[in-house]
């Protein structure tokens, strides 16, 4: 019942911002999602750096250490996982986005290892005031207890 509520609540927001989501806007962000999962199965540093908004690039300490640090915590190839995002968040102006992000979580990555993470992340995909921020921001690593293990930018 709750999430029924959720989910009219969302609709009735989007309704009364006159903000649209585009359906193209949830694959992008799934296909994020994949290309995170292939990236950390491959241990792919450049791939996943690729992803990050230039901001991110530009202020994070080492990011390139981070990334290798949460690959060397996550142990396996991923076997399964689900992609879940709530949405977008951010700012409209006259029915136009001006600033649109999403918080994605890939929930129950079990591994080959018989390991299970979570990872979690926030991209934007548009912010008019700042180019360098198209992207994501931060991501973290989590363990079967949602304990951060690992975070990069």
């Amino acid at each position: 019942m709750k999430k029924i509520l959720f989910v009219i609540f969302l609709s009735l927001l989007c309704l009364l911002s006159s903000c649209e989501i585009e359906s193209g806007e949830s694959d992008l962000l799934e296909s994020t999602a994949n290309e995170v999962i292939r990236c950390f199965n491959e241990d792919d540093v450049d791939a996943l750096k690729l992803l990050f908004c230039q901001n991110t690039l530009n202020e994070a300490v080492d990011i390139e250490m981070q990334i290798e640090n949460a690959f060397e915590c996550y142990d396996g190839k991923s076997e399964s996982y689900d992609f879940h995002y709530l949405g977008f968040d951010g700012c409209c102006v006259d029915g136009k986005w001006i600033d649109k992000h999403s918080t994605v979580k890939i929930k129950n990555i079990k591994t080959s290892s018989e390991k299970m993470y979570w990872i979690t992340y926030t991209e934007y995909i548009i912010y008019d005031n700042d180019s360098g921020k198209i992207g994501i921001i931060g991501m973290s690593l989590r363990d079967e207890n949602l304990n951060v293990i690992a975070e990069i930018g």
